[in-house]
């Protein structure tokens, strides 16, 4: 994920005042925007009509649930790219977390319907594999919502 354009002082100036009335009153398609955790549309219904096999892919980072799809339809190569940063940071996290934990915990870690999605302590088993604009950001995120776990799935 190329985020080399972000700085630790862009970042930061993200996480001054209220975080959540900024996403909520962030302009659809701007890079803090609201980001969905998984897709809300039905992937499935439409990617079987392309032929993805041995493929170069350019999608959107989105949830990161167009990438792990076209994957599941054989795709060779997957280049995500998002105008939200929250999206790149997401699919980033995601990433890594499918890569570092195993699939009970990668559903504990992303599904509300666990006792607590984006666990601390689950994050902390993948969080070194992250790149560094996206592991500061979430630690910042982390220490924002004071390690509560609600609050961050439901920024």
């Amino acid at each position: 994920m190329n985020l080399f354009f972000l700085n630790n002082d862009k970042i930061d100036s993200f996480f001054k005042g209220d975080i959540s009335l900024k996403i909520i009153q962030a302009e659809k398609f701007s890079p803090f925007s609201y980001i969905y955790p998984f897709t809300n549309e039905n992937i499935k219904a439409y990617y079987k009509h392309f032929n993805f096999n041995e493929k170069s892919i350019l999608t959107v980072s989105s949830s990161w649930d167009h990438l792990l799809n076209a994957f599941f339809y054989w795709a060779k190569k997957v280049t995500c790219f998002d105008k939200n940063m929250l999206a790149n940071f997401y699919t980033e996290l995601k990433f890594q977390a499918a890569r570092q934990l195993n699939f009970n915990e990668f559903k504990n870690f992303f599904y509300i319907e666990n006792n607590s999605p984006f666990s601390f302590e689950l994050y902390k088993k993948f969080s070194w594999n992250l790149n560094s604009n996206t592991k500061y950001f979430f630690d910042r995120l982390y220490e924002y919502f004071d390690f509560d776990w609600f609050n961050i799935r439901f920024v």
